[in-house]
């Protein structure tokens, strides 16, 4: 789904407001290292910002730099500490109860999952699944390949990992002593008495500067969502309301409003030639309008619509019906501009 985003900046924060925001969408704060232009600049980094979009997040972005960093977290559905975050800058969001994936291995043991430290493991492009049936895995096993160019990855050593509630699911290929997926159950039990207040995640997406964007495979964007979905398992879209269809010569134009829980990805426009269906998909569009073309002119056509995201397909609008008729002219309702 394309996006056009706004880079709104108050006080500490900048908040990425993608140009689709007529339906309620979920908030995430990314904590990282920003460049001199207060941009989102490291290694492939921006490519992250890009996925959390189109996942239907609004995003704050949080300068790990910033010493009032944690006042962005309160009220967010995610939170996500890039690579570039710091260990140390991250340590004050793992109280909060809210889900989080930490990208920034060396701050495991900040996070009471771990003792000791990380270490980069050079010029790797894959690993390996070592628990194909958590949702983390996303239905991948074995070596898996996760970046297109060799890099280097943050990695844990598996015998440091001694909180009882961190569970490991990937190491690097070749090293099943360096993990680089775990997954951390609500309440489960971290060290120095403490339990997770939520869901979190702790994934590899983590890449030296100089690593460009462009180097994540399609397997690694798949645990990627996994990820984000295991820990802020939202909902799919509520019904699009107050579809409408009004005739045209051989065609039916379509308008419905947007939903109002999202995040949406699109709509799945469906047809039929009885009320109540079944019904039968036409078209999907991102738009919350479309016209029906190459209709028989005299039938009566039947409407739902349908909007979806990453987590499945929504209930139908209601039920909208018209009969095309010769020589009718299809006036829109109204108007939208589009970018």
């Amino acid at each position: 789904m394309q996006r056009r985003t706004l880079l709104l900046c108050l006080g500490v924060a900048c908040t990425l407001l993608p140009a689709t925001a007529g339906f309620a969408q979920r908030q995430a704060m990314f904590l990282a290292r920003l460049d001199a232009q207060g941009q989102v600049s490291t290694s492939f980094e921006p490519d992250i910002v890009d996925r959390l979009e189109s996942l239907g997040y609004v995003l704050t972005v949080v300068n790990d730099q910033w010493t009032t960093r944690a006042d962005a977290a309160p009220g967010k559905d995610l939170l996500y500490i890039a690579e570039s975050g710091g260990s140390a800058n991250a340590d004050p969001f793992k109280v909060f109860a809210i889900p989080a994936i930490m990208s920034e291995a060396f701050g495991w043991d900040n996070w009471d999952w771990a003792t000791g430290t990380a270490a980069w493991v050079t010029t790797q492009t894959q690993i390996t699944i070592v628990d194909p049936a958590h949702p983390l895995a996303a239905g991948l096993s074995g070596t898996v390949t996760v970046y297109n160019t060799p890099t280097d990855i943050q990695g844990k050593a598996v015998a440091e990992l001694t909180a009882p509630g961190v569970h490991v699911v990937a190491t690097i290929a070749g090293d099943p002593t360096q993990a680089v997926l775990v997954a951390v159950e609500k309440g489960g039990a971290l060290l120095n008495g403490r339990f997770a207040p939520e869901r979190q995640v702790g994934l590899f997406f983590g890449a030296p500067v100089g690593s460009t964007v462009g180097i994540v495979t399609n397997e690694g964007w798949r645990l990627f969502d996994a990820a984000i979905r295991w820990v802020d398992p939202f909902a799919p879209p509520s019904a699009p309301l107050n579809l409408t269809a009004r005739p045209g010569d051989g065609v039916v134009g379509l308008e419905w409003d947007a939903p109002t829980s999202g995040p949406v990805d699109g709509y799945r426009v469906q047809r039929s030639g009885t009320t109540g269906g079944p019904y039968t998909e036409v078209t999907t569009t991102t738009l919350p309008q479309y016209t029906d073309t190459g209709l028989i002119n005299g039938t009566p056509y039947y409407f739902v619509v349908r909007a979806f995201n990453v987590a499945g397909d929504g209930p139908p609008s209601n039920e909208a019906s018209a009969t095309p008729e010769a020589g009718v002219s299809l006036r829109a309702r109204r108007w939208f501009k589009y970018d």
